[in-house]
């Protein structure tokens, strides 16, 4: 019985003290597998990923990229991230040839390795890593199309009808109450 109940505190105590040391980061990503990015021939698109760390300590990445055909490269490769940080931008900059192919397909893949702060004598470092693919498809089936902001005018038209629908509701409830009023006097 003493065997099971040490082996049990130690146990217990192991996964305690192993507790200590968890470090969570990790990357969101807007494409995958299953959901990769649509762009067509010549189109040039910044792709933006967010490292996060809810750990209790600060952490530095080296980024690396790679890509088929070098479509892909990155802004920075240094990356501080701060304890609790969840939105730390990585921005990849993906530029499809000219020449690719309507329906072919290029992958993108980007590491990220800790650099070690160097403290004590055993440093503990973590490394995670994501991929996404591009496929090539028509002007239409892309990410980019359609994507030129509104003209203002539309934004002003918008404005400019409910300003006059609330104008007219106004000027009929006057209306109204002033009908009301002169139907008491007669």
């Amino acid at each position: 019985m003493k065997n099971k109940t040490f082996l049990f505190a130690s146990a217990v105590f192991l996964i305690l003290s192993l507790g200590v040391f968890v470090q969570a980061a990790g990357i969101a990503a807007p494409y995958w597998k299953d959901n990769p990015l649509l762009l067509s021939p010549g189109e040039k698109n910044t792709v933006i990923l967010y490292l996060q760390n809810t750990g209790e300590e600060s952490m530095t990445f080296e980024a690396l990229i790679s890509s088929d055909g070098d479509i892909a490269s990155l802004k920075e490769t240094i990356y501080e991230v701060g304890a609790g940080e969840i939105d730390v931008p990585v921005e990849v900059e993906v530029v499809v040839p000219e020449n690719a192919q309507r329906g072919s397909a290029y992958q993108v893949s980007l590491s990220f390795n800790q650099i070690a702060s160097g403290e004590g004598m055993v440093v503990v470092a973590s490394a995670f890593s994501t991929s996404f693919p591009v496929n090539i498809v028509s002007l239409e089936e892309s990410v980019l199309y359609g994507s030129n902001p509104p003209s203002t005018f539309s934004y002003w038209l918008i404005i400019l009808i409910i300003f006059g629908v609330v104008v007219l509701g106004f000027v009929w409830v006057k209306i109204s109450k002033k009908k009301k009023t002169s139907k008491k006097f007669k």
